[in-house]
């Protein structure tokens, strides 16, 4: 080089960014993979919790929408598993227990059985059982108590009639 030459400066700006897009409540991971592709990113690990959300649907990411982040980075998602906790619906009303279940995307199955002890129309057990793990759409059976039929009377005998005889 001269005194008084041009030199020419490349200023790098370090390597292309690119925002993060939302993906919370996508239905599946694959539709994640596409979004983040989209945007020049990887999807990294997927990990899966139980939720009350439809199995697959992304519940959370690593890093939040809009950060903007280098070409090729990796993010992470967690999914729903679909399974939730069974609620303990035992001494609820038939009526009460069923709308708990079916509200939360379970199946009802009712099988009566007469109880002396439990007032009629009380869930008496639950199968599965509460606080274990299940997917929308699992039956769960309920034994609702009922009033127990009253045993038959046996029918009343007949009394002999007596029969009098007087003699002339």
């Amino acid at each position: 080089l001269q005194v008084g030459q041009a030199v020419n400066i490349v200023v790098s700006n370090g390597k292309e960014q690119t925002s993060v897009p939302d993906l919370v409540d996508l239905a599946t991971q694959d539709d994640a993979r596409i979004a983040l592709t989209d945007s020049k990113l990887i999807l990294g690990k997927v990990d899966a919790k139980d939720s009350d959300k439809a199995e697959g649907t992304v519940l959370s990411q690593s890093i939040p929408t809009g950060t903007s982040v280098d070409v090729g980075s990796r993010v992470d998602i967690t999914i729903s598993s679909g399974k939730l906790t069974i609620p303990d619906v035992t001494t609820l009303s038939k009526t009460e227990a069923s709308n708990t279940l079916i509200n939360l995307g379970f199946k009802v199955d009712i099988v009566n059985e007469p109880n002396a002890t439990v007032t009629a129309n009380t869930v008496i057990s639950q199968v599965p059982t509460a606080n274990t793990l299940a997917k929308k759409g699992t039956t769960i059976t309920l034994t609702v108590a009922t009033a127990p039929t009253a045993a038959p009377t046996p029918a009343a005998s007949p009394t002999p009639s007596s029969t009098v005889t007087t003699t002339p």
